[in-house]
């Protein structure tokens, strides 16, 4: 998983594509998105099946984890990732 070759959107501002130039930036976003949704990592978990101990990680550093596990975490945000062109 290149950083340099994801992009995230948040599904609520379509066109407003933000580069992800650093795994770790990029958690710390998802982990901010999803306080900012007032979702806390037990609702988190029973949405996505993830453990609360891998959600952490994926907030830490999503490289840490199956990009599987990061694409599920992120589609529960309502953030899509795609790959730059």
């Amino acid at each position: 998983m290149r950083s340099e070759l994801l992009t995230a959107a948040a599904e609520s501002a379509p066109g407003n594509a933000a580069s992800i130039d650093d795994l770790a930036a990029f958690g710390a976003q998802l982990n901010a998105r999803r306080k900012a949704l007032g979702i806390d990592l037990a609702l988190l978990e029973l949405q996505t099946g993830v453990s609360v101990s891998t959600l952490k990680r994926v907030f830490k550093n999503p490289e840490q984890v199956k990009f599987g596990t990061v694409m599920a975490v992120a589609r529960a945000l309502g953030v899509t990732l795609c790959s730059a062109v």
